[in-house]
């Protein structure tokens, strides 16, 4: 039984992994060429400092993307820049992709664990990999896949804790450790890092458990996980996954903010050394981009088009001229009555729609089922994916990176509805009872596949893109150092710029 179980395990990891792989060469083949201002701003953050005009940047929302960015950079090119790996750009760029395919990697290593099927760890891992947000963002220097990635090795790290029969203690260090790193990665992953906390420490009677047994034969009962059978260990689990996530993240925060830029907790002064910060303390910097007021009036000025197109941007990417947004004149393109096939991009979208209609009224009925099937994961889902789906509608509501994260979590959440349904029909379908959800599964991932392919990969390959760069900012002295000198798939069209938005 052993040997069978770990042969189950290498076939995971070498499915996990192979799918991994394949993304990473997708993606190499068809490296994204698109510049837009965010992107300029996070280039010559990393800039200035590999020149020493700055000190490292840290900046306090996602405080180590500039300063692993920097360090990618540095290892690509001393161990790979004989192998032409030398372009900054493309390396930044490549770091996006190489955190994108762990997302991948770990959303098929948490399915597999949660659903017991392997077909439905690879396509969930291909569902997320090819929605919109997360193709757009496996390859663009800004933060959106980071913490989407991270956030599945936190699903991951708690579906394994639940499950174990043993080591809970170590695999709750563990979980801290991943807690911790998931701050640095991106302050907004705080909801998620909680929710895994309470998930952990929740009592078992929450989640009771259903195992059908013959009455006419003798069974040897199944041991339960640790989680369930040593109360004491589950709340001490939970405050070492606490304490440990807390540790490294004071830790962090501290040697940035006061050893290296010398940011006081009282009054500002001018000995701060990075020169951005000066007039903030501590506590201002660190939570900075919650005090500016320039994000998060979705809630106030609530427009229910922008939310709903901002929400299925994250899946399908908008065709044609549709695909720069405009603020405060959004495209209602999410239509559940009109189910034409009249053009593909109408077909495409609808079928976001008919996604979301099903995980609705999937959940409405089986939700009681769903908690006794997966339990502990199914409630860190419930609170972290609720709570990123306010933030969404509250930041940036017609912005689909902002969506990205309530994106995984719906096609995740619609994962372990079909497998349930389908475990539910096994009386009457037998082996079959699974092929209704995985066809569906693979014609929604052929239709927001395809989709996305033709209406974001290929062009934003073949041309160079700027978009929602201020005027004054587009001379070559600002951003043409940051052209990608790497040769992609037109080399004799090296660069066709595109100025989408006059933006003054």
């Amino acid at each position: 039984m052993n040997l069978f179980r770990d042969r189950g395990r290498i076939l995971t990891w070498l499915a996990a992994s192979a799918l991994a792989i394949l993304y990473f060469l997708f993606h190499m083949h068809f490296m994204q060429r698109y510049l837009d201002n965010d992107q300029i701003v996070y280039l010559n953050n990393v800039y200035k400092t590999m020149k020493g005009i700055l000190p490292p940047f840290y900046n306090p929302h996602h405080i180590q993307f500039e300063l692993t960015a920097q360090l990618f950079d540095e290892f690509m090119k001393a161990n790979f820049g004989s192998a032409g790996f030398n372009d900054w750009v493309f390396n930044i760029r490549l770091r996006s992709l190489v955190t994108a395919c762990i997302g991948i990697y770990f959303a098929v290593l948490f399915l597999k664990n949660m659903t017991g099927k392997l077909f439905w760890g690879i396509a969930g891992g291909l569902m997320i990999g090819f929605a919109h947000g997360y193709i757009h963002y496996a390859t663009k220097v800004d933060t959106g896949i980071f913490p989407v990635a991270s956030i599945i090795v936190i699903l991951w790290i708690v579906s394994v804790i639940q499950k174990s029969k043993k080591h809970l203690l170590p695999l709750s260090l563990l979980g801290g450790v991943i807690l911790g790193a998931n701050i640095y990665i991106h302050q907004t992953t705080a909801v998620a890092c909680v929710a895994s906390v309470a998930a952990v420490a929740l009592p078992a009677y929450l989640f009771p458990k259903r195992t059908p047994r013959n009455p006419f034969t003798i069974e040897k009962p199944e041991p339960l996980p640790e989680i369930d059978a040593r109360p004491a260990k589950r709340y001490a689990g939970a405050a070492l996954m606490a304490l440990v996530g807390v540790a490294i993240t004071v830790a962090g925060y501290f040697y940035t903010g006061v050893t290296e830029y010398n940011l006081p907790f009282d009054k500002p002064h001018k000995e701060t050394k990075m020169p951005y910060f000066r007039g903030l303390t501590f506590q201002q910097w660190m939570f900075f981009y919650m005090t500016t007021g320039t994000w998060g009036k979705g809630i106030k000025e609530f427009d229910a088009p922008g939310t709903l197109y901002g929400y299925t941007s994250s899946f399908i990417a908008p065709p044609g001229k549709d695909y720069f947004y405009i603020q405060k004149n959004y495209p209602l393109k999410y239509n559940i009555t009109n189910m034409s096939m009249d053009t593909p991009a109408v077909f495409a979208h609808n079928q976001v729609a008919v996604f979301t209609i099903i995980l609705a009224l999937g959940t409405l009925l089986f939700l009681p089922w769903m908690w006794v099937r997966y339990g502990r994961a199914l409630f860190l889902m419930l609170l972290a994916g609720g709570a990123f789906i306010w933030l969404g509608a509250y930041w940036e509501p017609y912005y689909f990176e902002f969506w990205m994260i309530p994106n995984m979590f719906l096609v995740l959440w619609g994962v372990l509805l079909f497998n349930l349904i389908g475990e539910k029909l096994a009386p009457i379908l037998k082996k079959g009872a699974q092929l209704p959800g995985y066809a569906y599964a693979v014609f929604f991932l052929f239709v927001t596949a395809s989709h996305n392919f033709v209406n974001f990969t290929i062009p934003f390959v073949k041309n160079f893109q700027i978009h929602g760069v201020p005027l004054w900012a587009r001379g070559d002295g600002y951003w043409m150092k940051f052209l990608n000198d790497s040769v992609y798939n037109d080399p004799k069209k090296p660069y066709k710029t595109i100025f989408s938005e006059e933006k003054k």
